[in-house]
């Protein structure tokens, strides 16, 4: 198990010559991943959620989630200096199962693969554990949901199975009840359907088999009817 999580490192050169390396984050990435992920999040939540307005509290939690926070660095020319320009991070909300979320890019390294670099060594990484891997992202944001299918998730359709319902109710804790609807994906190779999801809907079966596996733990108490006494 322990070889399973060690961190894993990918790099690759984009079309635009930007050298992207992602690795499993350390303690000295904490720092200015969070100050990157409340940069990119804080315009977007309202004065309710004012609380994930600190950065502390994206510190607090990518801490609290080490090692499942993945970070990329970016080298714009041979031999210059790196520089942190994206982070993702999951949460194991079950012995198998990581939501994937907080994925965010500077804007100065966007559109440049930073992206897709780190939802690929997430998907990668939760392969190789045998984690299943789930996400949820604002409907309406087209290039995200790009994203996600071209790198093999997903969408899973309307009304979710109990299971992913409750798992999605659980991983929203921390969005702005006031923001936009969003909607659910599944990595498709961890969910049992074929890769390349292509924003296809979800496999019926790949869901299935998700819900027929974890269905005995979320099966209901039988209730037992009250018995009732006679009159004399």
């Amino acid at each position: 198990m322990a070889a399973m999580l060690l961190a894993a490192s990918a790099s690759a050169i984009t079309p635009h010559g930007f050298s992207t390396a992602v690795t499993r984050a350390m303690a000295t990435d904490v720092a200015p991943a969070a100050r990157l992920m409340r940069s990119v999040f804080v315009p977007h939540l309202s004065a309710a959620y004012s609380v994930y307005h600190a950065e502390r509290v994206y510190a607090d939690g990518l801490s609290a989630r080490l090692p499942l926070v993945w970070v990329a660095r970016a080298r714009a020319a041979a031999g210059g200096a790196s520089e942190l320009v994206g982070a993702c991070e999951c949460s194991a909300l079950e012995a198998d199962i990581w939501h994937m979320s907080g994925l965010c890019v500077s804007p100065a390294a966007r559109r440049r693969g930073v992206g897709a670099a780190l939802v690929a060594a997430v998907r990668r990484d939760a392969l190789r554990a045998r984690r299943q891997l789930f996400l949820h992202v604002e409907d309406a944001n087209a290039d995200a949901r790009r994203l996600y299918a071209s790198a093999g998730f997903e969408l899973v359709a309307e009304p979710l199975p109990p299971h992913l319902h409750a798992l999605r109710a659980r991983a929203a804790r921390s969005v702005d009840p006031s923001g936009p609807a969003e909607v659910l994906y599944v990595d498709a190779a961890g969910f049992g359907a074929g890769a390349g999801g292509g924003g296809r809907r979800a496999a019926a079966g790949s869901v299935e088999d998700f819900e027929r596996k974890h269905r005995p733990a979320w099966r209901p108490v039988p209730t037992v009817p009250a018995r009732r006494t006679k009159r004399r």
